[in-house]
């Protein structure tokens, strides 16, 4: 769903269905979106994954898997994992940032997740290379293929000469 401009939702309908041997190239874990305010550049938004329910185990692949993903560009998006969010890296993909709180998991699945800032748990990563065995990240990351990174590259720094 993809709004732009002021619109006025009072009635609408959504429809879930149960899928069928649980086919994580066809879901979302409950509560992804997208958020881009007007004043962010196209591409430049949140994608939020939070959840209620910490039972919910079903993972959001990004990039998706589904309508195209694989063609996304990402590089100036925002992750936020969050409240009992899953994410499930389906490629190795660079975007500006990454948030993930101490309910939430992201599974590099032996893929690399480059951002130039990371928080986890409230605490802003250094730059450098984080795995699974890495002390700041361990409790929200996942490997299930082993050899993933998280990669925190740092903002980079402009020199301007006149």
């Amino acid at each position: 769903l993809h709004l732009a401009g002021v619109f006025r939702l009072s009635c609408f309908r959504i429809v879930v269905k149960r899928l069928k041997n649980n086919d994580v190239r066809s879901m979302s874990s409950a509560g992804t979106i997208y958020l881009q305010s007007g004043n962010e550049a196209e591409g430049a938004g949140t994608i939020l994954v939070k959840s209620a329910n910490s039972a919910i185990t079903c993972p959001t692949p990004i990039p998706s898997l589904k309508y195209g993903g694989k063609n996304d560009v990402l590089k100036s998006a925002k992750l936020s994992v969050e409240k009992y969010g899953r994410v499930w890296l389906a490629d190795s993909v660079r975007m500006a940032s990454v948030t993930i709180d101490n309910t939430a998991k992201l599974d590099l699945n032996g893929k690399t997740l480059n951002v130039a800032a990371a928080t986890v748990n409230g605490v802003r990563l250094a730059p450098g290379f984080y795995t699974t065995d890495s002390e700041q990240v361990a409790a929200v990351l996942l490997d299930s293929v082993g050899g993933g990174q998280l990669v925190v590259t740092g903002k980079g720094m402009k020199i301007i000469v006149r």
